[in-house]
């Protein structure tokens, strides 16, 4: 039996200490020109009621992750985001992404 990953939590402070704008440009600018089946990158879908929604936008990569953006809206309204990722070979959650500053 496969030994199972920790779980990583990548918080909002890591975020911005850590990432490289010219690096995350480079790379989202990567990942929309190259082209992709439209099944592995389905419409967002958004969930409304009382004044809050929740949106989810899924994907499939080619590489080994599989993963969602969650954007939340409160009533007051505040916004929170998420991105899970999970491993594609085992369905295991690897990681846990405050996206704030990604989104």
């Amino acid at each position: 039996m496969a030994t199972p990953n920790k779980l990583l939590f990548i918080t909002e402070a890591d975020t911005v200490e850590l990432l490289k704008w010219p690096d995350v440009i480079a790379c989202l600018a990567a990942a929309y020109a190259a082209p992709d089946e439209a099944a592995a990158v389905p419409p967002r879908v958004v969930a409304r009621k009382e004044g809050a929604w929740l949106r989810v936008l899924a994907a499939m990569s080619s590489g080994k992750h599989m993963g969602a953006k969650i954007i939340a809206r409160a009533r007051t309204p505040q916004l929170s985001y998420l991105m899970p990722l999970w491993d594609r070979d085992t369905a295991e959650l690897v990681c846990l992404l405050d996206a704030k500053h990604i989104t």
